[in-house]
């Protein structure tokens, strides 16, 4: 064994092996391996303890075999003052995460007055040696949806360098430079970090393992053209069109309408439009989720003037959840427009035909008083029309009454029973009606008509050049003691 004082020594902890020391000696050669920035670096080596009395050796072999069981301590390899190796853990200048290990296999060095260990110290190196400074490793991966829109998953480690010995601070200051770069090599112009599901620290700091995940976005957020907004993260929005057919009777009988109003008969229901949006507001950007919705509510209605083809719409329902817990918006909108240009909404026609058909009774002498002769009556048999219509108010209201009552009177004909119809009353109605909540901007104005026409029904049996209701007219009667009397 080695006696004399060695330049080379080896520092853990507060444990000084060789170089000046006389309870601690080398013996033999030093064994180790250096990785930049791994986790598998280590320096492997034999020490004497020697005490001049067996009374002196316990306390420090067993000063020994406690230190080299404490991990996370600094180590230090010199050579006449001349630091060669380090490992310190603090301030990660050379290494961090250091564990020791010790060994006692026999040799023929043990005595009551020395025993030899062979000792070895793993450590991790920090990444500091490469230009992203603190980024041991990095993997990425890219995967595509059915829309071949991208997630891109970046993960990998941070470890603490001189500089920056805390491994998340190192994190925080150099992540956002490294996604640039990964996305830009990507060719990925517009994206959002959407997840940030792991980052995972060691005991002491020194290594933090992290994955992030982030999202092309090929859609604004609170702008049309493609954006991120730094508040807003996993936006979802979703339009959906409904048509629902009206009950309307067809057109028959009805000339060309009224200039700038749309043909009778021509029926298109309003659209109804649903919109559905979703998004997570990052509490680190804004917790006022009011404020935000009233930040991106126009561009939300605009997705509406989007989707109709004719562009005038009205907002009918719109419900804003705020999930403060989550910070989290959840807006529901309901519009209603028409998406093809028909002005006229609604039709229905109502028709109802009344007859009345008197009986003449007149008396007969036959001595009972019960006794008639019967005649034919004169017969009253009316028509009614009844036909309501909404319109997109765009030209006088007047105009949509006319066009109403014109098909009105046109619908059905003479009525049937072989008689003409004549028209004998007609009366009409319209209404203002203004759907959409007011101050959004999106409102429609609209009427409702309805028109009642009266006709009676009736054959024409006057001659052309005669006068009604003058000239002798004959007929017989019958006499109450028999037979008939001409009159």
């Amino acid at each position: 064994m080695a006696d004399a004082a060695r330049e080379l020594s080896i520092t853990y902890g507060s444990i000084i092996i060789g170089g000046i020391s006389t309870d601690y000696l080398l013996d033999n050669w030093t064994r180790h391996e250096v990785k930049d920035g791994t986790a598998d670096s280590w320096i492997e080596f034999d020490c004497v303890v020697k005490a001049s009395t067996v009374e002196a050796l316990a306390p420090l072999y067993q000063a020994l075999e406690r230190t080299f069981r404490s991990p996370r301590k600094s180590l230090t390899v010199s050579q006449s003052g001349q630091v060669l190796l380090q490992a310190h853990h603090t301030d990660a200048e050379g290494g961090f995460n250091t564990e020791p290990s010790i060994r006692k296999v026999g040799d023929v060095g043990d005595s009551g007055r020395s025993r030899r260990y062979t000792l070895r110290v793993t450590w991790e190196t920090p990444a500091d040696t490469v230009s992203t400074s603190g980024l041991r490793e990095s993997n990425i991966n890219v995967a595509y949806d059915a829309s071949r829109i991208r997630t891109i998953r970046i993960s990998g480690t941070f470890t603490g360098v001189p500089d920056t010995p805390n491994a998340r601070d190192r994190y925080d200051s150099a992540i956002g430079a490294h996604v640039t770069s990964a996305l830009s090599a990507l060719s990925v112009t517009t994206s959002e970090l959407i997840g940030e599901p792991v980052t995972e620290q060691d005991y002491d700091n020194k290594t933090l393992r992290f994955e992030r995940i982030h999202l092309e976005l090929i859609f604004g957020q609170g702008q049309d053209s493609p954006n991120d907004d730094a508040a807003i993260t996993d936006q979802t929005l979703t339009v959906t069109r409904r048509e629902i057919s009206e009950e309307r009777s067809p057109a028959t009988g009805v000339g060309a309408a009224t200039a700038g109003v749309v043909a009778a008969g021509t029926v298109q229901a309003l659209a109804i439009f649903d919109l559905h949006y979703e998004a997570s507001i990052d509490n680190t950007s804004s917790t006022a989720l009011k404020s935000k919705y009233d930040s991106i509510r126009a561009w939300l209605l605009g997705q509406f003037g989007a989707v109709f083809s004719q562009g005038t719409y009205a907002l009918t329902v719109e419900k804003v959840d705020t999930d403060r817990v989550k910070n989290r918006l959840i807006v529901d909108m309901t519009a209603e427009g028409s998406v093809r240009g028909a002005l006229l909404l609604r039709r229905t026609v109502t028709s109802q035909t009344d007859t009345t058909a008197p009986t003449v009774f007149r008396g007969a002498w036959t001595g009972n008083p019960d006794d008639f002769y019967i005649y034919q009556g004169h017969s009253v048999k009316l028509k009614i029309v009844i036909a309501t219509a909404r319109h997109l108010t765009t030209k006088d209201p007047a105009q949509v009454e006319a066009q109403n009552k014109e098909f009105a009177q046109g619908f059905g004909g003479s009525g049937g029973g072989g008689g003409s119809g004549f028209v004998i009353r007609s009366v009409s109605s319209s209404t203002a009606v203004r759907i959409g909540i007011e101050g959004s901007g999106h409102v429609l104005n609209m009427v409702d008509v309805t028109s009642t026409v009266t006709k009676r029904i009736a054959n024409s049996v006057g001659s052309g050049g005669g006068a009604i209701g003058h000239g002798t007219v004959q007929f017989d009667i019958p006499s109450p003691i028999g037979g008939l009397v001409r009159n």
